[in-house]
């Protein structure tokens, strides 16, 4: 799965930047079939793809003759989870898109590049979850579930702050520059962030906290 996806990353990636980089977005606008409105479409595909990818992970064990479910119950939350939260940054950066074709925020060119990179981290992002949660699959054959370890909570922090972090700047400076309105997914940028590097400190927290009294009259048992 996650190879899946990053070869659909791979390959979508420099097409769009070729459009939104170049004149060709004028061409498309005057002889595409649905202009500017199917690139839209194209570009808001990438949702709808990986809902079906996550869908068709949970349901690769119900096959006839698996041994049991390839995601397990905490792993298909997680995966919910991680999915919900892609979808809200790729909404994000989207809509700050569309405002950039819409010609509403005239940003200058380094702010429409970094704009960009921004919006394809986003769509890159659910590689680092996907092979998560392959490996918590293939870790996991007789039924246990396996909590994320620390080194994979920092690079969720991580991943998050290099989406979420310029995705606020940009909205902050649209907002103060562009006079554009506040958005509510300035909220989220903020909410995501303080999950993440609260999570980011459980598993420091975790790492560094002594063994319980049970586990110790269990290891002595």
């Amino acid at each position: 799965a996650y190879l899946a996806w990053l070869i659909y990353s791979i390959a979508f990636t420099p097409k769009v930047v070729l459009i939104l980089g170049t004149s060709i977005l004028d061409l498309i606008e005057l002889r595409a079939p649905f202009g500017t409105t199917g690139f839209r479409l194209t570009m808001a595909l990438s949702a709808p793809l990986l809902y079906s990818l996550v869908r068709a992970i949970g349901e690769a064990g119900a096959a006839p003759g698996s041994a049991g479910p390839l995601l397990l119950q905490p792993q298909q939350h997680r995966a919910a989870g991680c999915f919900l939260g892609t979808c809200l940054d790729l909404l994000d950066s989207f809509a700050l898109v569309e405002l950039m074709l819409d010609g509403r925020a005239p940003l200058p060119a380094h702010l429409r590049y970094l704009l960009i990179a921004v919006y394809f981290l986003a769509l890159a992002s659910p590689v680092l979850w996907l092979y998560e949660l392959h490996a918590a699959a293939a870790a996991s054959p007789r039924g246990r579930a396996s909590r994320p370890g620390s080194c994979s909570r920092l690079l969720r922090l991580l991943g998050g702050c290099l989406v979420d972090v310029p995705l606020l700047a940009l909205r902050c400076l649209l907002a103060v520059s562009y006079q554009q309105p506040l958005s509510v997914f300035m909220l989220k940028n903020l909410f995501f962030l303080g999950c993440r590097g609260l999570e980011a400190l459980e598993g420091c927290w975790d790492r560094g906290t002594p063994a319980s009294p049970n586990r110790a009259r269990a290891g002595y048992g």
